[in-house]
Protein backbone atom coordinates (compact mmCIF):
# COMPACT_ATOMS: atom_id res chain seq x y z
CA UNK A 1 0.00 0.00 0.00
CA UNK A 2 1.18 3.62 -0.44
CA UNK A 3 1.91 5.53 1.61
CA UNK A 4 -1.11 7.68 3.24
CA UNK A 5 -4.37 7.43 5.14
CA UNK A 6 -7.86 6.86 4.93
CA UNK A 7 -8.83 9.60 7.29
CA UNK A 8 -10.38 12.26 5.27
CA UNK A 9 -11.72 14.20 8.27
CA UNK A 10 -12.46 17.83 6.63
CA UNK A 11 -12.56 16.68 3.49
CA UNK A 12 -14.45 15.95 -0.05
CA UNK A 13 -15.79 12.28 0.32
CA UNK A 14 -13.13 9.63 -0.90
CA UNK A 15 -13.28 8.73 -4.82
CA UNK A 16 -12.26 5.94 -6.16
CA UNK A 17 -10.65 4.51 -9.25
CA UNK A 18 -8.68 1.37 -10.56
CA UNK A 19 -5.61 0.71 -12.71
CA UNK A 20 -5.20 -2.56 -15.17
CA UNK A 21 -3.08 -3.97 -17.07
CA UNK A 22 -4.21 -5.78 -20.13
CA UNK A 23 -2.76 -8.61 -22.29
CA UNK A 24 -4.78 -8.76 -25.46
CA UNK A 25 -1.97 -10.20 -26.89
CA UNK A 26 1.48 -12.29 -25.64
CA UNK A 27 3.94 -10.13 -27.35
CA UNK A 28 7.33 -12.20 -28.47
CA UNK A 29 9.83 -12.40 -26.42
CA UNK A 30 7.20 -12.58 -23.47
CA UNK A 31 5.91 -16.18 -24.32
CA UNK A 32 4.16 -16.30 -20.41
CA UNK A 33 1.88 -14.28 -18.95
CA UNK A 34 2.78 -15.00 -15.34
CA UNK A 35 6.38 -12.93 -16.89
CA UNK A 36 4.65 -10.53 -17.65
CA UNK A 37 2.66 -10.53 -14.69
CA UNK A 38 6.29 -10.21 -12.48
CA UNK A 39 8.05 -7.50 -15.04
CA UNK A 40 5.16 -5.38 -14.89
CA UNK A 41 4.73 -5.59 -11.09
CA UNK A 42 7.78 -5.04 -9.95
CA UNK A 43 8.09 -1.69 -12.19
CA UNK A 44 4.33 -0.66 -11.77
CA UNK A 45 4.85 -0.87 -8.53
CA UNK A 46 8.25 1.24 -8.31
CA UNK A 47 5.84 3.94 -10.23
CA UNK A 48 3.60 4.25 -7.97
CA UNK A 49 5.27 4.42 -4.29
CA UNK A 50 7.02 7.93 -6.20
CA UNK A 51 4.04 9.09 -7.89
CA UNK A 52 0.86 8.74 -5.54
CA UNK A 53 1.11 11.11 -2.49
CA UNK A 54 -1.70 12.11 -0.41
CA UNK A 55 -4.46 13.31 -1.14
CA UNK A 56 -4.38 9.91 -3.39
CA UNK A 57 -3.45 6.88 -1.97
CA UNK A 58 -3.62 3.47 -3.31
CA UNK A 59 -4.26 -0.39 -2.79
CA UNK A 60 -2.19 -3.45 -5.18
CA UNK A 61 -5.09 -5.89 -5.77
CA UNK A 62 -3.33 -8.32 -7.90
CA UNK A 63 0.49 -8.08 -9.30
CA UNK A 64 -1.07 -6.09 -12.02
CA UNK A 65 -4.08 -4.36 -10.92
CA UNK A 66 -4.74 -1.20 -8.89
CA UNK A 67 -7.57 0.67 -6.63
CA UNK A 68 -6.64 4.03 -6.70
CA UNK A 69 -8.38 6.32 -3.97
CA UNK A 70 -8.56 10.31 -3.33
CA UNK A 71 -9.88 12.57 -1.10
CA UNK A 72 -10.71 15.38 -3.23
CA UNK A 73 -13.02 17.15 -5.66
CA UNK A 74 -14.17 14.05 -8.50
CA UNK A 75 -13.32 16.47 -11.06
CA UNK A 76 -9.61 16.64 -10.24
CA UNK A 77 -9.63 12.62 -9.07
CA UNK A 78 -10.50 12.03 -12.86
CA UNK A 79 -7.52 14.39 -14.20
CA UNK A 80 -5.28 12.58 -11.91
CA UNK A 81 -6.10 9.03 -12.49
CA UNK A 82 -5.82 9.23 -16.29
CA UNK A 83 -2.90 11.82 -15.95
CA UNK A 84 -1.70 8.81 -13.83
CA UNK A 85 -2.19 6.31 -16.57
CA UNK A 86 -0.75 8.10 -19.06
CA UNK A 87 2.43 8.71 -17.24
CA UNK A 88 2.64 4.71 -16.00
CA UNK A 89 1.90 3.79 -19.51
CA UNK A 90 4.99 6.03 -20.55
CA UNK A 91 7.12 4.97 -18.05
CA UNK A 92 6.62 1.18 -18.79
CA UNK A 93 6.40 1.49 -22.80
CA UNK A 94 8.41 4.28 -23.35
CA UNK A 95 6.41 6.32 -26.44
CA UNK A 96 5.85 3.30 -28.65
CA UNK A 97 2.02 2.75 -29.15
CA UNK A 98 1.38 -0.62 -26.68
CA UNK A 99 -0.97 -2.21 -28.64
CA UNK A 100 -0.67 -6.10 -27.62
CA UNK A 101 0.00 -4.60 -23.76
CA UNK A 102 -1.50 -1.46 -21.89
CA UNK A 103 -2.24 0.49 -18.80
CA UNK A 104 -6.15 1.45 -18.88
CA UNK A 105 -8.13 3.24 -16.02
CA UNK A 106 -11.74 3.45 -15.20
CA UNK A 107 -13.68 5.02 -12.83
CA UNK A 108 -17.43 4.69 -11.66
CA UNK A 109 -19.55 3.36 -9.24
CA UNK A 110 -18.80 0.84 -6.53
CA UNK A 111 -20.69 -1.85 -8.53
CA UNK A 112 -19.14 -0.60 -11.84
CA UNK A 113 -15.75 -1.04 -10.24
CA UNK A 114 -16.05 -4.39 -9.33
CA UNK A 115 -17.31 -5.20 -12.75
CA UNK A 116 -14.12 -4.01 -14.53
CA UNK A 117 -11.92 -5.75 -11.90
CA UNK A 118 -13.26 -9.07 -12.37
CA UNK A 119 -13.58 -8.78 -16.09
CA UNK A 120 -11.41 -10.37 -18.59
CA UNK A 121 -8.85 -8.14 -20.59
CA UNK A 122 -11.32 -7.53 -24.12
CA UNK A 123 -14.33 -6.41 -21.52
CA UNK A 124 -11.85 -4.88 -19.29
CA UNK A 125 -10.14 -2.89 -22.57
CA UNK A 126 -13.49 -2.00 -23.91
CA UNK A 127 -15.31 -0.32 -20.48
CA UNK A 128 -11.75 1.56 -20.42
CA UNK A 129 -12.21 2.96 -23.73
CA UNK A 130 -15.22 3.88 -23.04
CA UNK A 131 -14.70 5.78 -19.79
CA UNK A 132 -11.71 7.50 -21.61
CA UNK A 133 -14.03 8.86 -24.69
CA UNK A 134 -16.53 10.32 -21.81
CA UNK A 135 -13.75 11.55 -19.57
CA UNK A 136 -12.34 13.54 -22.93
CA UNK A 137 -15.87 14.88 -23.94
CA UNK A 138 -16.44 16.27 -20.91
CA UNK A 139 -13.26 17.64 -20.69
CA UNK A 140 -13.20 19.39 -23.71
CA UNK A 141 -17.19 20.61 -22.75
CA UNK A 142 -14.93 22.22 -19.83
CA UNK A 143 -12.45 23.52 -21.67
CA UNK A 144 -14.81 25.15 -24.29
CA UNK A 145 -16.81 26.71 -21.58
CA UNK A 146 -13.41 27.35 -19.10
CA UNK A 147 -10.39 27.48 -22.05
CA UNK A 148 -8.21 29.56 -19.78
CA UNK A 149 -8.76 27.21 -16.47
CA UNK A 150 -7.62 23.75 -17.30
CA UNK A 151 -4.83 23.84 -20.80
CA UNK A 152 -5.37 26.73 -22.76
CA UNK A 153 -3.45 29.01 -21.30
CA UNK A 154 -0.97 30.68 -23.65
CA UNK A 155 -2.51 33.76 -25.13
CA UNK A 156 -2.73 37.69 -23.24
CA UNK A 157 -2.60 37.20 -19.96
CA UNK A 158 -5.19 40.03 -19.24
CA UNK A 159 -8.18 37.81 -20.22
CA UNK A 160 -7.26 35.08 -17.74
CA UNK A 161 -8.35 37.76 -14.53
CA UNK A 162 -10.95 35.29 -13.70
CA UNK A 163 -9.02 32.14 -13.60
CA UNK A 164 -6.82 33.55 -10.98
CA UNK A 165 -7.06 33.60 -7.28
CA UNK A 166 -4.47 35.18 -4.76
CA UNK A 167 -3.85 33.58 -1.04
CA UNK A 168 -2.76 36.04 1.51
CA UNK A 169 0.69 35.51 3.03
CA UNK A 170 0.97 36.65 6.81
CA UNK A 171 4.85 37.70 8.14
CA UNK A 172 4.44 36.79 11.39
CA UNK A 173 6.55 39.46 13.35
CA UNK A 174 5.20 42.36 11.80
CA UNK A 175 1.83 41.01 11.63
CA UNK A 176 1.87 42.22 8.12
CA UNK A 177 -0.05 40.81 4.98
CA UNK A 178 3.14 40.96 3.32
CA UNK A 179 1.93 40.03 -0.49
CA UNK A 180 -0.25 37.03 -2.23
CA UNK A 181 0.37 33.97 -3.65
CA UNK A 182 -1.29 32.45 -6.83
CA UNK A 183 -3.61 30.12 -7.05
CA UNK A 184 -6.21 29.06 -9.89
CA UNK A 185 -10.35 30.23 -9.58
CA UNK A 186 -12.44 26.73 -8.73
CA UNK A 187 -15.47 26.98 -11.24
CA UNK A 188 -16.85 24.36 -10.02
CA UNK A 189 -17.62 25.85 -6.47
CA UNK A 190 -20.95 27.84 -5.91
CA UNK A 191 -18.95 30.21 -3.89
CA UNK A 192 -15.70 32.32 -4.25
CA UNK A 193 -13.20 29.41 -3.98
CA UNK A 194 -9.40 28.29 -5.35
CA UNK A 195 -7.65 25.18 -6.09
CA UNK A 196 -4.71 24.52 -4.34
CA UNK A 197 -1.91 25.62 -6.94
CA UNK A 198 0.54 22.64 -5.52
CA UNK A 199 -2.34 20.06 -5.84
CA UNK A 200 -3.37 21.83 -9.26
CA UNK A 201 -0.25 21.83 -10.74
CA UNK A 202 0.89 17.91 -9.61
CA UNK A 203 -1.61 16.73 -10.79
CA UNK A 204 -1.17 18.47 -14.63
CA UNK A 205 2.70 17.19 -14.34
CA UNK A 206 5.00 17.43 -16.72
CA UNK A 207 2.57 19.74 -18.70
CA UNK A 208 2.28 22.86 -16.94
CA UNK A 209 4.75 25.05 -18.97
CA UNK A 210 2.46 27.23 -20.33
CA UNK A 211 -0.02 27.54 -16.90
CA UNK A 212 3.41 28.47 -15.38
CA UNK A 213 4.07 31.12 -18.00
CA UNK A 214 0.82 32.80 -17.98
CA UNK A 215 0.74 32.67 -14.24
CA UNK A 216 4.32 34.63 -14.64
CA UNK A 217 2.38 37.13 -17.29
CA UNK A 218 -0.63 37.69 -15.06
CA UNK A 219 1.52 38.48 -12.05
CA UNK A 220 3.51 41.10 -14.47
CA UNK A 221 0.10 42.60 -15.06
CA UNK A 222 -0.76 43.06 -11.71
CA UNK A 223 2.86 44.23 -10.34
CA UNK A 224 2.63 46.98 -13.30
CA UNK A 225 -0.77 48.07 -11.68
CA UNK A 226 0.54 48.33 -8.70
CA UNK A 227 3.43 49.84 -9.82
CA UNK A 228 1.33 52.55 -11.67
CA UNK A 229 -0.66 52.92 -8.82
CA UNK A 230 2.25 53.42 -6.21
CA UNK A 231 0.44 50.62 -4.27
CA UNK A 232 2.84 48.33 -1.99
CA UNK A 233 2.58 44.83 -3.35
CA UNK A 234 3.82 41.68 -4.01
CA UNK A 235 2.73 39.20 -5.88
CA UNK A 236 3.64 35.13 -5.92
CA UNK A 237 4.01 32.94 -8.97
CA UNK A 238 4.42 29.28 -9.50
CA UNK A 239 7.15 27.14 -11.26
CA UNK A 240 7.24 23.53 -10.85
CA UNK A 241 10.25 21.31 -9.86
CA UNK A 242 9.93 19.64 -13.57
CA UNK A 243 10.41 23.05 -15.17
CA UNK A 244 13.96 23.55 -13.30
CA UNK A 245 15.35 20.10 -13.70
CA UNK A 246 14.13 20.03 -17.51
CA UNK A 247 16.47 22.15 -20.12
CA UNK A 248 13.59 22.73 -22.76
CA UNK A 249 11.11 24.05 -20.25
CA UNK A 250 13.62 25.89 -18.09
CA UNK A 251 14.82 27.93 -21.50
CA UNK A 252 10.99 28.10 -22.56
CA UNK A 253 10.62 29.80 -18.72
CA UNK A 254 13.53 31.95 -19.14
CA UNK A 255 12.63 32.89 -22.46
CA UNK A 256 9.26 33.96 -21.54
CA UNK A 257 10.60 36.53 -18.23
CA UNK A 258 13.34 37.89 -20.51
CA UNK A 259 13.47 41.48 -20.32
CA UNK A 260 11.66 42.31 -17.18
CA UNK A 261 11.56 46.01 -16.02
CA UNK A 262 13.40 46.77 -12.69
CA UNK A 263 10.24 47.48 -11.25
CA UNK A 264 8.28 44.04 -12.56
CA UNK A 265 11.20 41.87 -10.30
CA UNK A 266 10.68 43.97 -7.01
CA UNK A 267 7.06 42.90 -6.74
CA UNK A 268 7.18 39.53 -7.86
CA UNK A 269 8.14 36.26 -6.05
CA UNK A 270 9.16 32.89 -7.20
CA UNK A 271 7.70 30.06 -5.71
CA UNK A 272 8.88 26.33 -6.40
CA UNK A 273 6.18 23.51 -6.65
CA UNK A 274 5.87 19.68 -7.01
CA UNK A 275 10.20 18.88 -5.60
CA UNK A 276 10.73 15.73 -4.52
CA UNK A 277 11.75 14.91 -0.98
CA UNK A 278 15.32 14.10 -1.91
CA UNK A 279 15.21 17.33 -4.38
CA UNK A 280 18.82 17.24 -6.11
CA UNK A 281 21.08 19.85 -4.80
CA UNK A 282 22.40 21.09 -8.08
CA UNK A 283 18.75 21.92 -9.10
CA UNK A 284 18.28 24.12 -6.00
CA UNK A 285 21.37 26.37 -6.53
CA UNK A 286 20.71 26.26 -10.14
CA UNK A 287 17.24 27.61 -9.59
CA UNK A 288 18.59 30.01 -7.47
CA UNK A 289 21.60 31.41 -9.77
CA UNK A 290 19.27 31.84 -12.93
CA UNK A 291 16.32 32.58 -11.33
CA UNK A 292 17.29 35.34 -8.73
CA UNK A 293 18.05 38.15 -11.30
CA UNK A 294 14.02 38.33 -12.75
CA UNK A 295 12.26 37.89 -8.77
CA UNK A 296 12.24 39.76 -5.64
CA UNK A 297 12.45 36.47 -3.55
CA UNK A 298 12.67 32.72 -3.68
CA UNK A 299 10.48 30.50 -2.16
CA UNK A 300 10.61 26.62 -2.07
CA UNK A 301 7.85 24.64 -1.30
CA UNK A 302 8.33 20.90 0.81
CA UNK A 303 5.40 18.70 1.68
CA UNK A 304 6.64 16.50 4.43
CA UNK A 305 9.47 16.85 6.91
CA UNK A 306 11.47 14.24 5.98
CA UNK A 307 14.49 16.17 5.26
CA UNK A 308 17.52 18.01 6.92
CA UNK A 309 17.93 21.26 6.35
CA UNK A 310 21.43 21.18 5.68
CA UNK A 311 20.62 20.28 2.23
CA UNK A 312 19.50 23.95 1.65
CA UNK A 313 22.53 25.25 2.71
CA UNK A 314 24.74 27.56 0.01
CA UNK A 315 21.29 27.29 -1.88
CA UNK A 316 20.46 31.24 -2.05
CA UNK A 317 16.62 30.57 -1.31
CA UNK A 318 15.10 33.04 0.81
CA UNK A 319 12.11 31.13 2.12
CA UNK A 320 11.43 27.39 2.64
CA UNK A 321 7.88 26.72 3.46
CA UNK A 322 6.03 23.33 4.54
CA UNK A 323 2.44 22.63 2.71
CA UNK A 324 0.29 21.25 4.54
CA UNK A 325 -3.14 21.18 2.63
CA UNK A 326 -2.50 17.72 1.93
CA UNK A 327 -1.62 16.52 5.33
CA UNK A 328 -4.74 14.45 6.38
CA UNK A 329 -3.86 14.04 10.29
CA UNK A 330 -1.59 15.00 13.20
CA UNK A 331 -0.90 18.43 11.21
CA UNK A 332 -0.37 20.42 14.48
CA UNK A 333 2.51 17.85 15.05
CA UNK A 334 3.50 18.27 11.70
CA UNK A 335 4.09 22.41 12.15
CA UNK A 336 6.02 21.52 15.87
CA UNK A 337 8.20 18.97 13.54
CA UNK A 338 8.99 21.70 10.85
CA UNK A 339 9.53 24.39 13.77
CA UNK A 340 12.30 23.15 14.91
CA UNK A 341 14.19 23.21 11.85
CA UNK A 342 13.35 27.01 12.08
CA UNK A 343 16.76 28.10 13.96
CA UNK A 344 18.69 26.17 11.67
CA UNK A 345 17.00 27.13 8.32
CA UNK A 346 18.10 31.09 9.89
CA UNK A 347 21.45 30.45 10.42
CA UNK A 348 21.65 29.63 6.54
CA UNK A 349 19.56 32.96 5.71
CA UNK A 350 16.75 31.07 5.13
CA UNK A 351 13.17 31.98 6.49
CA UNK A 352 10.87 29.40 7.27
CA UNK A 353 6.97 29.58 6.30
CA UNK A 354 4.14 27.13 6.24
CA UNK A 355 1.05 27.30 3.55
CA UNK A 356 -2.55 25.67 4.32
CA UNK A 357 -2.99 26.55 7.85
CA UNK A 358 -6.45 26.09 8.14
CA UNK A 359 -7.36 26.44 12.10
CA UNK A 360 -6.86 29.53 15.12
CA UNK A 361 -4.82 26.48 17.18
CA UNK A 362 -2.31 25.54 13.74
CA UNK A 363 -1.58 29.65 13.48
CA UNK A 364 -1.05 29.43 17.17
CA UNK A 365 1.25 26.37 16.94
CA UNK A 366 3.17 27.97 14.12
CA UNK A 367 3.97 31.50 15.47
CA UNK A 368 4.84 29.91 18.67
CA UNK A 369 7.58 27.34 16.88
CA UNK A 370 9.46 30.53 15.32
CA UNK A 371 7.70 30.28 11.59
CA UNK A 372 7.96 34.22 10.07
CA UNK A 373 5.57 33.43 7.44
CA UNK A 374 1.84 32.03 7.23
CA UNK A 375 -0.24 31.42 4.62
CA UNK A 376 -3.94 29.72 4.28
CA UNK A 377 -7.50 29.25 4.74
CA UNK A 378 -7.00 30.34 8.15
CA UNK A 379 -5.41 33.64 7.24
CA UNK A 380 -7.47 34.90 4.28
CA UNK A 381 -10.09 33.57 1.96
CA UNK A 382 -9.56 33.39 -2.04
CA UNK A 383 -9.54 37.01 -3.40
CA UNK A 384 -10.45 38.01 -7.00
CA UNK A 385 -7.40 40.23 -6.74
CA UNK A 386 -4.64 40.68 -4.55
CA UNK A 387 -4.47 43.83 -2.07
CA UNK A 388 -1.75 46.39 -0.94
CA UNK A 389 0.64 45.34 2.03
CA UNK A 390 -1.22 46.19 4.98
CA UNK A 391 -1.09 45.70 8.58
CA UNK A 392 -3.71 43.19 10.24
CA UNK A 393 -5.01 42.30 13.21
CA UNK A 394 -5.61 38.75 15.04
CA UNK A 395 -9.63 39.71 15.31
CA UNK A 396 -9.47 40.01 11.13
CA UNK A 397 -7.85 36.55 10.38
CA UNK A 398 -10.77 34.66 8.69
CA UNK A 399 -11.42 32.31 11.81
CA UNK A 400 -14.04 31.64 14.91
CA UNK A 401 -13.47 32.34 18.14
CA UNK A 402 -11.65 35.13 20.35
CA UNK A 403 -8.78 36.16 19.63
CA UNK A 404 -7.10 37.13 22.66
CA UNK A 405 -4.60 34.29 23.24
CA UNK A 406 -3.74 35.01 19.45
CA UNK A 407 -2.84 38.64 19.90
CA UNK A 408 -0.73 37.35 23.10
CA UNK A 409 0.91 34.81 21.13
CA UNK A 410 1.97 37.10 17.83
CA UNK A 411 5.32 38.68 18.64
CA UNK A 412 5.60 42.35 18.51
Amino acid sequence: MADGTTNTSGWEAATTGALRLISLEIPDGLSEKKDIDRTVATYTARFLESHVKPPFRYDQVTPTSFIVHGACRPNEFEDFLVSLQLRLREFLFGSETASKVDIVSFTGSDDALKTFMMADDATAKRRADSYLNAYQTRHRDITEQHSAWRYGWQGDARIFTEHFRYRGILECKQRVMIGQAITVADHHSETQDDIHVGRFMAVRAPHTIDFEIAAYKHSRVRAEEAYKAGLNSIVLTPISYHTLIVPEAREKYLKAIEGAPSWAKNLTGLVVFCAPENASVNAIQRCAEEFSPYFRFIDWQVRSVNFQPSQFANSRLNTLTFDIHDQLDKRIEAIKTFGGYADALRKMRILPGITGVKTRDEVLTAIKSGIRYLSGPAITCALKTPCPIMHVSPAELPFQGTSRSLEDALPL
